[in-house]
């Protein structure tokens, strides 16, 4: 059994993200049961986060966004994003191994993740194909799919671990009429070759079952302070902490300490032990 300490925290999680084509994500909305979460961008108000018209704004020339910080006083910089590679269809992070490559893993929704060389060259096989296994996505919109991975540390040019974070088919022990049912998944990637995952070699360390497609979570993430891996869940989906899998009104799940959701849980992938131990920390 792997042992799993819930960690009640507030924790921000930097993702490095990827700019592709064709994107199926709706930025700021929720479009769930009805329900639409805005995101408080309006323009000429004070919670408009595009900073359009400023003179800080960024601008996009010769294939490249710049952004010029000269107005600021004894300071001089241009700051720009390169186009490195694209064509994906909604990518949601980058991921790189300490291993000496210098390759880079561009982790896609739809259930792949492509490799891009130090060349800037993507490969046209997949490291991990996990489509197959993925739950029905809505093409118009949806939260759920293969959210994140996280390369074992320090120990991946060795054993070539790999972990995953993607939304299957709601299993059979689930609560009917639920959503989906996220895997925490574990890998190797095949001997014979390295720019290709083993997808025999699959061990699902937790399911986790979600009532809605929105709210995931999804990131992992390994610590160099513990070696743990550390998971990121939403609060189990829809608006305004109701519905299915929610405790009642004003609570909410990420504040009640009987539930998984809204929480970061920490795994010992490497427990050999036969038992399992759960605990919660302030």
């Amino acid at each position: 059994m792997t042992k799993v300490t819930l960690v009640i925290a507030s924790l921000l999680l930097v993702l490095a993200l990827v700019a592709g084509a064709g994107g199926a994500q709706v930025v700021g909305s929720s479009n769930v049961s009805g329900t639409n979460e805005s995101s408080n961008q309006t323009t000429g108000n004070a919670t408009d986060l595009t900073n359009a018209g400023s003179p800080l704004d960024a601008a996009f020339e010769n294939n490249a966004s710049h952004t010029n910080l000269t107005p600021i006083p004894s300071f001089a910089a241009n700051i720009g994003l390169e186009l490195i590679a694209g064509n994906f269809t909604s990518p949601m992070m980058v991921a790189s191994p300490d291993d000496g490559t210098g390759r880079l893993f561009v982790v896609d929704q739809i259930g792949l993740v492509k490799i891009v060389d130090p060349n800037g060259t993507v490969l046209p096989e997949p490291f991990l194909d996990l489509r197959d296994k993925l739950v029905g996505l809505s093409p118009t919109y949806d939260e759920r799919g293969l959210l994140s991975i996280a390369f074992h540390p320090p120990d991946f040019k060795t054993n070539g671990k790999v972990y995953a974070f993607y939304s299957a088919p709601l299993r059979p022990e689930a609560p009917e009429g639920w959503s989906c049912t996220n895997h925490i998944s574990e890998f190797q990637v095949d001997p014979e070759n390295p720019n290709t995952v083993n997808m025999t070699s699959e061990k699902v360390l937790m399911y986790i079952d979600k009532p809605y497609q929105n709210h995931n979570g999804g990131q992992l993430a390994f610590s160099p302070a513990d070696g743990y891996l550390y998971i990121s869940l939403g609060d189990g989906g829809k608006a305004n902490d109701v519905g299915n899998g929610h405790t009642p009104p004003g609570i909410g799940n990420a504040q009640d300490l009987t539930k998984i959701y809204g929480k970061i849980l920490r795994i010992d992938v490497d427990s050999t032990a036969t038992g399992g131990a759960c605990r919660s920390r302030p």
